[in-house]
């Protein structure tokens, strides 16, 4: 039985795990941190957390899959969906209905952390975790798949599932790709198991092989042959005021200009954080044309591409799909996945003569074989599963 007291600390651990990580990230993007602490210090996080005390988890089965957000849905899927519940927002509510999975908000558990991380006020938090540690074990069995294990959702099932200790565990799915310079604690080292895109990403992230197995990313892709070369631009999700990201938008026009001296269609791909500003994104129509909005699937399952940027997620897929990669940073030394050419501001003439030396040798109408594509993320996850021992094989539809 969870005492008010064991509550308070739980809620205490919650907010100190995800302050730690706030505390390292600001030191590296202070303008975005200091954004992150106004939207959760609002009026309006406040009253969300007050609404958040008369919404209880209401579902019930023996064995619980807790997934958070709706990136995973094709893990999902091996699970009866009877066992599976989606936590988020709307569209995951969406999800939820369409494939028979439980559902529950999440703005109740990050409203009430957040009062906790800022504002050191955790009555809201203590009363979320009396509420699902209550929910939670009443299931003989639960697993929750984080994306993150250093913001509010993922610290919360983290502290939970630690303490209920047992059939209870947190399972982080790396969901990018992870830079070695970064500062702030990479996601997946509070969650008892991992499951990682590959083994030089685990030991970046600090990870052992006892908790930590490998599935490669959620996307199953190969490069078609293309008689032609095209170019696509991978925006970056560097803070949009950042210094570093005006410089990374100079190099990428300047190497948008010298394609079109060459008569090589150019796109530039928003990243997310782009997408989502509607001003920010009419000006990057304005210095690259018409913006690629693709979706990811169909763009690296698609013909065969040259995909320059800087350190990204986007970038570590094409290349496992067979497409040629160029990466490029203002960082020193140099991170980021293994690419075709490496560019800095001071090599783009080389870079142009690489390009016309492979155009006039043909290099680009053919691609190298992607590694991953006979085995699909699903059974990548699930034979992942098997070696944790998490699950047996009777677990799975």
């Amino acid at each position: 039985m969870l005492t008010p007291r064991k509550a308070l600390e739980l809620a205490r651990k919650i907010s100190a795990n995800c302050q730690e990580w706030n505390s390292a990230y600001s030191l590296s993007h202070t303008q975005s941190a200091n954004h992150r602490c106004i939207n959760n210090t609002s009026i309006r996080e406040f009253i969300k957390s007050i609404v958040g005390l008369f919404i209880r988890p209401r579902a019930f089965s023996r064995s619980l899959m807790v997934f958070q957000g709706s990136r995973y849905l094709q893990y999902a899927e091996v699970f009866p969906p009877s066992q599976v519940a989606l936590i988020g927002g709307p569209v995951e509510r969406v999800h939820a209905q369409r494939y028979g999975y439980q559902f529950f908000f999440s703005f109740p558990i990050v409203s009430a952390a957040s009062l906790g991380i800022y504002k050191q006020l955790n009555w809201a938090l203590v009363w979320q975790v009396f509420m699902w540690h209550y929910f939670l074990r009443k299931h003989e069995k639960v697993t929750v798949f984080l994306q993150e294990d250093t913001q509010q959702i993922g610290a919360f099932f983290v502290a939970l599932t630690d303490d209920l200790g047992g059939n209870f565990n947190s399972v982080c799915i790396q969901h990018g790709y992870f830079d070695p310079s970064q500062r702030a604690r990479f996601d997946g080292l509070r969650s008892k198991y991992n499951l990682c895109w590959d083994d030089s990403q685990r030991r970046v992230i600090g990870l052992t092989p006892e908790k930590s197995f490998l599935i490669g990313p959620p996307v199953n892709a190969a490069a078609k042959i293309n008689s032609i070369l095209e170019v696509i631009l991978v925006g970056i999700g560097e803070p949009l005021e950042t210094d570093v990201y005006e410089r990374s938008l100079k190099i990428f026009n300047r190497i948008s200009l010298g394609f079109l001296a060459l008569g090589v269609p150019v796109q530039y791909r928003p990243h997310p954080n782009e997408s989502l500003d509607l001003k920010l994104c009419e000006r990057l129509k304005g210095l690259f044309g018409e913006l690629d909005l693709t979706r990811k699937q169909d763009l690296l399952d698609g013909r065969l591409r040259l995909f320059i940027g800087n350190i990204s997620s986007l970038l570590y897929e094409a290349r496992l799909a067979g497409h040629l990669t160029a990466k490029f940073s203002l960082r020193t030394p140099l991170e980021g996945p293994t690419s075709d050419f490496t560019i800095n501001a001071e090599n783009l003439d080389e870079f142009f003569a690489w390009v016309e030396f492979n155009m006039s040798n043909y290099a680009f109408s053919s691609c190298p074989p992607a590694d991953l594509a006979q085995i699909t993320p699903a059974d990548r996850f699930r034979e992942a599963l098997l070696q944790s021992e998490l699950f047996l094989a009777s677990d799975f539809i």
